[in-house]
């Protein structure tokens, strides 16, 4: 028999699967690395031109003169409005008052002696009479500024008190009820007193005749005018809507002119400040858009408007360059607008590219 009329011998299913895996599967797994490669690349993963974070604005409530923060009606991380009173603050410690109170009382010594030698105008008990009302007038004044403060601490106490902790003691909650108790009935009884001697000098006025305003009256009058407004509570008001994200002062603390009180952010902002990074190949312009990715694990993206270019390079901020961050670079400045439906958080770091105008 001939060899060529005999059949060919059959090949195998594993020769043929072995010869397969060998030439053609790793020509598909290749391909398909390379499609991955590319998806996650362009999906995931941004080259580090151009980073940026979404703007935080804050802002911070100040004291605006020297004096005691006496209330304060919010805490950390509460939700507050513009113009909102989330306190009250002294214009004057308990040092200063005592000051004024002493230089109230010598201007009063100085016009008790001057009325006493204008033995022409008014008679010697006229002079007693009206020097004593206005030394309880002044007297009145402190009292009801002794009232607010004694108020407050009451107020506090009570509610320290009545929470469930008890953080505040019966004894310290009956001395403050006492204390705030004893300036009330002290007000009233000396604004009765000076109702009294000013019937009093009244009548002692329209018996010696028809005379004009006594000019030491009205410069009393005036400094107890100055006292009340020097010493009115100033309330805090806060200057946004937003959160309180920190606090730096205590009911009770002192407070200088210029310190920071707490702090006010925006849960809301509309811009990014991002930076492109050296060597600038390309400075951008407001005709120009970026494609903004975040850095979340499932990254959303969106595209943004140039607001404004920067003049000069200025330092990045290390966090948004290594982890660590350790690392310092200098970068161009540029104000993006946020894309509209990205939800980011005001401080996320972004990734981002720009496309010149007419680029596609």
């Amino acid at each position: 028999m001939a060899i060529e009329s005999l059949p060919p011998i059959p090949t195998p299913t594993g020769q043929r699967w072995r010869e397969f895996r060998i030439r053609v599967l790793p020509i598909f797994v290749f391909i398909a690395a390379v499609i991955t490669l590319g998806t996650l690349w362009k999906g995931y993963v941004q080259p580090g031109g151009v980073i940026g974070t979404v703007e935080a604005i804050t802002t911070a409530v100040t004291s605006i003169a020297d004096g005691q923060l006496i209330d304060l009606g919010v805490d950390k991380f509460d939700s507050v409005k513009k113009d909102q009173v989330i306190g009250t603050a002294s214009r004057m410690d308990t040092e200063l008052i005592s000051a004024t109170l002493a230089s109230i009382s010598a201007d009063l010594q100085v016009m008790r002696a001057r009325m006493m030698m204008d033995e022409k105008r008014y008679a010697q008990s006229s002079q007693e009479l009206q020097l004593n009302l206005l030394t309880h007038k002044v007297q009145l004044v402190v009292e009801k500024v002794n009232l607010v403060q004694a108020s407050n601490e009451f107020h506090r106490v009570s509610e320290l008190y009545n929470q469930q902790n008890t953080l505040a003691t019966g004894s310290e909650y009956d001395l403050a009820k006492a204390k705030n108790d004893s300036l009330q009935a002290q007000i009233r009884e000396r604004t009765q007193l000076i109702k009294d001697m000013e019937d009093s000098l009244t009548s002692l006025k329209a018996s010696e005749g028809s005379q004009g305003k006594d000019p030491v009256s009205l410069a009393i009058q005036a400094k107890e005018l100055e006292f009340q407004l020097a010493v009115k509570p100033l309330p805090l008001k806060a200057p946004i809507d937003g959160v309180i994200t920190m606090v730096n002062k205590r009911v009770g603390e002192r407070l200088l002119k210029g310190d920071i009180i707490l702090t006010v952010s925006s849960p809301r902002t509309d811009r990014i400040v991002a930076y492109i990074r050296q060597p600038v190949n390309y400075v951008p312009t407001t005709n120009d858009t970026v494609v903004v990715r975040s850095r979340t694990q499932k990254r959303t993206v969106g595209t943004g408007q140039i607001l404004r270019v920067g003049a000069q390079l200025v330092s990045i901020d290390p966090l948004l360059l290594s982890p660590d961050g350790k690392r310092l670079e200098m970068g161009l400045p540029i104000l993006v607008s946020l894309p509209a439906g990205m939800n980011l958080t005001p401080g996320e770091f972004v990734d981002m590219a720009i496309k010149p105008k007419g680029k596609g």
